[in-house]
Parts: structure tokens; C-alpha cells; sequence
């Protein structure tokens, strides 16, 4: 009996993205440790990117923050309570970690290993605690993840 890999795959990929969304669904958008939300709020007060000493994390690159700002500014525009506004943010973050499981996977088919050894990598990024963390929690890892690996995607 020979072994389907793709199938096995995409049982893998699902099983991800229900673990990722029903932990984001049931995790409060305030569980992390630092304050991702602070330099958000500054960009929608004051319409412009804070000054890195602004707040705790004010120093960080500016991109997440901004893109956030702007969609959170969105959500208001359309009526959205502040409670539902942040855990949309949290939301996008889960969709970024399931773009980068696409995206990674995208990869792995660039390399010459084995069905088997694609199966084995791809499940390992699927199920690394540390990957399902990030994208249930309010981070601007994502965000670097993505953009890290759309790049190794275009240029291999």
C-alpha cells in the first residue's frame, strides 16, 4: 500500500488551522507579554507613526503597527466596539501564521527531498509550539515570518 503524502499533508494543514483559530478564538488578545497595542493606539490618536521613545514598544520597525492602526481605524469608521476591533487585530495575526504555513510549504516543494522528509518538515511547522503561540497572541512576528519567507519563495 503506498502512502499519500499530499493527503497526509493536507490533513496536517488543516488540523493547523483548526488548532490556530479555536486557540485564537479562546485566547483574550491582552495574553502576551508586552504591549502590542500601545504604539497602535498612538498612530490612531495621532495619525502618524510615534517616536521610537513614545512607549515600550514604540521602537519596533513601524509597518505591523501602521497596517494594524489602519485597519483598526477601518473597523471604528464602521462601527466596531473597541473590544471586537482588538480581537480582529489578534484575528489577523492568526491569518498571517496560516499564510506562512502556505508560504513554507510553498518552499519545501522548491527543495529535492523526499516526499517523507517534505511531510516530516511541513508537520514539524505546523505543530511548533512556539509558531501555534505567535499566531494566536496580538505579535508582529507574522508579519517578519511572511515577508521573510515570500522572499525565499521568489528568489529560489
Amino acid at each position: 500500500m503506498r502512502i499519500n503524502y499530499k493527503i497526509i499533508t493536507l490533513i496536517f494543514f488543516l488540523l493547523a488551522i483548526f488548532l490556530r483559530v479555536s486557540l485564537c478564538m479562546l485566547n483574550p488578545p491582552q495574553n502576551s507579554f508586552d504591549n502590542h497595542f500601545e504604539p497602535i493606539s498612538l498612530i490612531m490618536q495621532h495619525g502618524k507613526i510615534p517616536a521610537k521613545d513614545a512607549c515600550w514598544e514604540c521602537f519596533q520597525p513601524p509597518v505591523f503597527y501602521y497596517v494594524s492602526a489602519k485597519i483598526g481605524s477601518l473597523s471604528f469608521a464602521m462601527g466596531a466596539k473597541p473590544a471586537y476591533v482588538i480581537k480582529l487585530l489578534q484575528s489577523i495575526c492568526c491569518f498571517y501564521g496560516i499564510i506562512t504555513l502556505i508560504v513554507i510549504y510553498l518552499i519545501l516543494n522548491k527543495f529535492p527531498l523526499s516526499d517523507f522528509s517534505k511531510l516530516i518538515s511541513f508537520g514539524f511547522i505546523c505543530f511548533l509550539p512556539r509558531h501555534i503561540y505567535v499566531c494566536i497572541a496580538f505579535k508582529r512576528h507574522n508579519g517578519l515570518f511572511i515577508c521573510g519567507n515570500l522572499y525565499l519563495c521568489a528568489h529560489n
